[in-house]
């Protein structure tokens, strides 16, 4: 699913639906950047740099310091410790900064596998709701 299907997806379900899902859909994110971090790959597939010295992998907790949280109609999604500063490139010496999630809002933010588990979660939330207004 490219990122203009998923935005006219959203845009024609209905703002409670939107509102409810954020959790489910800050999950969905979240396991999929699991996905890539955990091969040592940005979100859109391209491998980290390997380390200069040494052949243990880059970031090797930094599974464990992405966290997610929904609320408000949003899926809001954070990186802590020391693997926040060298996703940021705050690290001291020549380091290639590896991507763990994209700053920037957009398409290039929203990669497909992210799109694609947005798009499950908010279809899972409708289907949800279709079934407990069938059972009302």
């Amino acid at each position: 699913m490219d990122i203009n299907s998923l935005i006219s997806f959203v845009r024609g379900l209905p703002n409670e639906l939107v509102q409810q899902s954020a959790p489910d859909v800050a999950k969905a994110v979240h396991e999929a950047l699991l996905v890539t971090i955990n091969a040592h790959q940005a979100p859109d597939g391209t491998p980290w740099a390997p380390r200069k010295r040494g052949t243990a992998p880059v970031l090797n907790n930094a599974a464990d310091a992405v966290s997610s949280a929904g609320y408000a109609g949003r899926a809001y999604i954070s990186v802590r410790g020391i693997n926040a500063r060298h996703h940021k490139g705050a690290v001291r010496g020549s380091v290639q900064r590896p991507i763990i999630l994209y700053k920037k809002h957009g398409a290039k933010a929203i990669t497909p596998r992210i799109a694609a588990a947005i798009h499950a979660a908010l279809a899972k939330r409708l289907n949800d709701s279709f079934k407990e207004a069938a059972v009302a």
